[in-house]
């Protein structure tokens, strides 16, 4: 599907609504999902989707329910809890290392939940 609308459209279009925000073709999305899912399918590998990479959270959700999806690799905790408690996301891995005990306890009230999988990263383990 092209996107027909003009800049002066769109622009109104969001004129009333909270920044940021995201404008997608969930067709197109869609499509590419379907396309990368055939090709994963066939090598038989699967991925694990970045959500530094995809920030809206309903498409995030969207992706992470497709059988080639392994889960979702996480920014910090606190986005680690926001999945598990709002989007029952299963498989979560923080990718980047923690030092602050709030970091901590939102990656064990994440693990609390039932069925979730918390997985982080150690730099070092001196």
């Amino acid at each position: 599907m092209i996107l027909t609308s003009s800049y002066d459209e769109l622009k109104d279009l969001v004129s009333n609504q909270k920044f940021p925000l995201a404008i997608c073709d969930l067709d197109a999305f869609i499509q590419n999902l379907e396309r990368v899912g055939k090709f994963l399918r066939i090598t038989k590998k699967s991925l694990r989707l970045c959500t530094k990479s995809v920030r809206v959270p309903e498409l995030v959700s969207k992706v992470e329910k497709e059988d080639f999806v392994n889960g979702i690799f996480t920014y910090n905790s606190a986005e680690a809890l926001f999945y598990a408690e709002n989007y029952k996301i299963r498989d979560i891995l923080m990718g980047y290392p923690t030092m602050s005990k709030v970091d901590v306890e939102e990656l064990c009230q994440a693990a609390k939940i039932d069925g979730v999988k918390i997985s982080v990263m150690v730099d070092d383990t001196k």
